[in-house]
């Protein structure tokens, strides 16, 4: 490719019969997917898409993942390889951007380094093998449908987690929420995740519990969408 070359557009070189593909280091922009359907290989030692060293702004690592480089650290931006089942992000990653993991259907776990604190929306949707993924403690934001259309059954919130974005629907295997002790938005009450409000009510933000008979806390005056959404288990639902 061009030396000089800036940016590459989402799907340039798909369903192509492209083998081999080196990116300049002027480059400072990559779509993802850059080469759907095609025999590249995004990561190991075997790797066919590569970007050569010295670029100002970019890093693809061994797993192929992009990031940005920033002043405080590194934006996970894209996941090329779209057949891993476990992905570890790299030390120094402050960032997951909106998208990045987006539909890794075979992905199973994930990995996040102390130091992340923004997951942003739509990070893991779709990924619908995802089963294990660790919040570490300093996040403070996770974005709408974060993690939604995944598998995961349990999630433990952070202390320091702040906000969580809207779902565009509950999801269906999450049946326990943890939160981490000193948390002073988020709260687990009743098998209900709660956000608190600064002058004492509360949201329920989703359901997570199995029983029949549901009893809303007092400090509820709001109900996010979809929080009870799909929960076919429910049969009494009284509400303070």
């Amino acid at each position: 490719l061009n030396e000089k070359l800036q940016v590459i557009k989402a799907d340039a070189f798909s369903n192509s019969g492209i083998s081999s593909l080196r990116i300049p280091n002027s480059i400072v922009e990559i779509g993802y997917p850059v080469a759907a359907r095609t025999s590249l290989v995004y990561a190991g030692e075997d790797a066919t898409f590569t970007l050569d060293p010295g670029s100002e702004r970019l890093i693809l690592d061994e797993s192929g993942a992009l990031y940005e480089l920033q002043g405080d650290g590194m934006k996970l931006l894209c996941l090329f390889d779209s057949e891993a089942k476990r992905f570890e992000a790299a030390e120094g990653t402050t960032e997951v951007a909106p998208g990045a993991l987006l539909n890794h259907a075979a992905l199973e776990e994930v990995v996040l380094p102390e130091g992340v604190r923004i997951i942003g929306a739509a990070a893991c949707k779709g990924c619908r093998a995802l089963r294990r993924i660790a919040i570490p403690g300093g996040v403070v934001e996770m974005g709408a449908e974060a993690l939604m259309d995944t598998a995961l059954e349990s999630l433990h919130i952070p202390a320091s987690l702040e906000k969580i974005g809207e779902n565009g629907k509950r999801q269906p295997t999450l049946r326990k929420v943890t939160v981490a002790q000193g948390n002073a938005r988020y709260e687990e009450k009743n098998g209900m995740l709660l956000e608190k409000w600064s002058n004492g009510k509360a949201r329920v933000v989703v359901n997570t519990d199995s029983r029949e008979c549901v009893r809303i806390p007092e400090e509820v005056v709001a109900i996010a969408p979809y929080a009870f959404n799909g929960d076919r288990n429910i049969r009494e639902l009284y509400l303070s």
